[in-house]
């Protein structure tokens, strides 16, 4: 339960040796390569450039990527929910050179699917504008002129449309109220509620005049006016939208039929992310005429098993040496019940290089309050046995893994905490007995929320507790690197004042002097240590100082005061289980009654284990980062990231040993 010790390795080989040596370390995925761009040409090493074939490698991996998007909609076995869990697909070493022999025909099939999908697209941006075509056209089929038609060697013609609905005698008599002086002919080709379609003659020599009258009227000429007759246009835009549609079914068809490739298209975009990573990390190496150099760090425990397997396999020699602690990357080391609490540590910050690892402390105080707010039985059962069935049936990737047996310590947290204040599903035992039996159980021992006052001290108590035993680690590290003097005077201290405090507390409540006389000693003889400190660093100027520091006790007392919230999340869950429960029982025992329970006992408590999980998930979360880690952890390392073959979609079977 420590940080892992880190080594710096270096590995001299030979040039021609560079290839299977890369792909050698990255299954192995222990060393983390140093990426310095720093090169040495005085003494004959340089460091390619290849950052232009990483990009390229990039490339294809995106767009096997894209392809995949493209085809999963064609998928016909779809991922259920169960196994999301489970991770990346599993493949072997010879799934894996299979995969690199065919790379290029695997691309190009992505290549076919992304040339289909865009063609797809492209048809249907035609289709919208064909089909508005088809729109414009509907109101002239009946026109067995071309649109562009001008008339006769004696007559002029107008095709186009006015911006009200008119029959034959309105549409005649609001033309001659326009041109009352030109003879004309004039049909309806088409009416609608905000238009009609018209088609008017007139002698020629009066063009001028019923061009002027039109235009009063608001008179509009087709906006797509085409030398052919509409509805020989119609025929055509419809033919290839036709065309356009069985086009599709063929495109759709064949990336169905693509679709069963969809697993080698994954495999293969693994494939060049690895490589362009590979290849990021040679532009890192120092490289001779005939050698290559490789500068990393790897845990001590893989250090010899990494030196031995190198030599025996390749022309190479391998230099492990003491790592720098303030260069090196930080990785975390835990037994089964503090590691799944881990990533949380990591969400924060890793260890800086004074730091200790804070996550044996933390995990034991995150399930402890996790359960403290969620406290119900019921929600600790369902949250138990949720990630334990996870865990066994999808065999999930360690990290998924380690998130679910975090949430499973916590649901055992819930169901002591449940255990305690009797709740099991809220009150719903109670809640049965008395409604269908007739019969009022007794009590339970500890009800929360007859007794909040008792939770809000025990609330305190615990989170005085995990203040102490923060402070408790600070003092502990500050004398571990020889500062015992600011151990104990800036740390010691206050632990000092809290206990006597503490102390003082419990006196005061059951009223016995001799714990209110112990404590308040106690805590006068820490303020005076506080006072002292201050004396001890800046002479007797350093006393105005020291009792300055005893305003502390306020931030101190903020913190104590932020752990009310486990008296209320879990009065909130208590709460909320009753009311639910109080309103399914309220239709009495009947049929009616006992399905109205079951209806709204399922959905509120549902309801009510998302809301409050999700909420003990948050604030015991911010407990820990504000409360305990502000009294002695700093973070600011880098995490330990190995060489190693992060697929998006595949894991070789190694990965998944435990």
């Amino acid at each position: 339960m420590a940080k892992v010790k880190m080594m710096n390795v270096t590995v001299f080989a030979l040039r021609r040796e560079r290839k299977p040596l890369l792909e050698h370390l990255q299954r192995l995925g222990v060393v983390d390569i140093s990426r310095s761009k720093e090169e040495d040409p005085e003494n004959g090493f340089v460091r390619p450039d290849t950052e232009s074939a990483a990009r390229s490698f990039l490339r294809s991996a995106e767009a096997a990527d894209q392809a995949i998007k493209v085809l999963e909609p064609y998928c016909k076995k779809k991922k259920g929910l169960l196994e999301s869990f489970s991770g990346r697909r599993i493949i072997t070493d010879e799934q894996y050179r299979d995969i690199t022999e065919r790379s290029a025909d695997i691309m190009s099939l992505c290549h076919d699917a992304l040339n289909a999908s865009q063609e797809i697209n492209s048809n249907a941006a035609e289709k919208v504008r064909l089909k508005a075509r088809v729109s414009s056209l509907l109101p002239w089929q009946k026109l067995d002129v071309s649109e562009q038609f001008q008339g006769t060697a004696s007559t002029s013609a107008f095709i186009g449309s006015l911006p009200t609905s008119l029959d034959e005698k309105q549409l005649y008599e609001t033309v001659a109220a326009a041109a009352p002086d030109v003879d004309f002919y004039v049909e309806t080709v088409s009416r609608s509620e905000n238009q009609t379609c018209i088609f008017l003659l007139c002698p020629k020599s009066d063009k001028s005049e019923m061009e002027s009258a039109l235009r009063t009227l608001k008179f509009q000429r087709p906006p797509q006016a085409t030398s052919k007759v509409p509805s020989q246009k119609l025929r055509e835009v419809e033919e290839r939208l036709s065309a356009l549609d069985q086009r599709d079914c063929d495109l759709k068809a064949g990336l169905e039929k693509l679709a069963g490739s969809i697993e080698d298209m994954q495999s293969v975009a693994d494939y060049f992310t690895a490589r362009a990573e590979k290849y990021r990390a040679i532009g890192s190496f120092d490289h001779s005429k005939n050698t290559f150099i490789i500068k990393g760090y790897i845990p001590e425990e893989s250090a010899d098993c990494l030196k031995s397997d190198i030599e025996n396999n390749y022309t190479a020699a391998v230099v492990i040496e003491e790592a720098d602690p303030d260069k090196a990357p930080v990785a975390l080391k835990n037994n089964k019940f503090t590691a799944p609490a881990a990533s949380l540590t990591e969400l924060y910050s890793m260890p800086g290089k004074d730091d200790i690892d804070p996550t044996p402390i933390m995990s034991f105080f995150y399930y402890l309050f996790f359960g403290m707010m969620l406290s119900d039985a019921g929600y600790g059962l369902l949250l138990f046995l949720g990630t334990l069935f996870i865990i066994k049936k999808c065999h999930p990737e360690k990290p998924m893994e380690m998130t679910m047996r975090l949430f499973m310590y916590c649901g055992i947290s819930t169901m002591l905490w449940g255990a305690l204040f009797g709740s099991f599903f809220g009150d719903i035992i109670w809640v049965v007995s008395r409604t269908y039996f007739g019969k009022e159980l007794p009590k339970w021992p500890f009800d929360p929320m007859a007794n909040a006052t008792a939770l809000f001290v025990l609330s305190l108590a615990l989170g005085l507790v995990m203040i102490m035993s923060g402070l408790t680690v600070k003092l502990i590290n500050t004398i571990r690197h020889g500062r015992v003097a600011e151990a104990i005077f800036e740390t010691g201290s206050w632990l000092v004042i809290l206990s006597g405090l503490a102390v003082l507390a419990v006196g005061f409540g059951l009223s016995v002097p001799v714990l209110k006389t112990i404590g308040g000693v106690t805590a006068i003889f820490g303020a005076l240590m506080v006072v002292g400190n201050g004396v001890r660093l800046k002479g007797p100027a350093g006393l105005i100082t020291g009792l300055g520091g005893l305003y502390d006790v306020t931030g101190y007392m903020g913190d104590l005061m932020s752990f009310s919230r486990l008296m209320a999340l879990g009065l909130t869950t208590a709460a909320m289980g009753q009311v639910f429960n109080l309103l399914g029982s309220m239709f009495g025992k009947g049929v009616f009654g006992v399905i109205t329970l079951i209806i709204i006992f399922t959905a509120g408590h549902l309801l009510s284990f998302a809301l409050n999980a999700l909420g003990s998930y948050v604030h015991t979360l911010r407990l820990q980062y504000v409360e305990l880690f502000s009294k002695f952890y700093e973070g600011g390392g880098h995490k330990f990231m190995p060489f190693a073959h992060n697929g998006k979609y595949t894991r070789f079977k190694e990965d998944n040993k435990q």
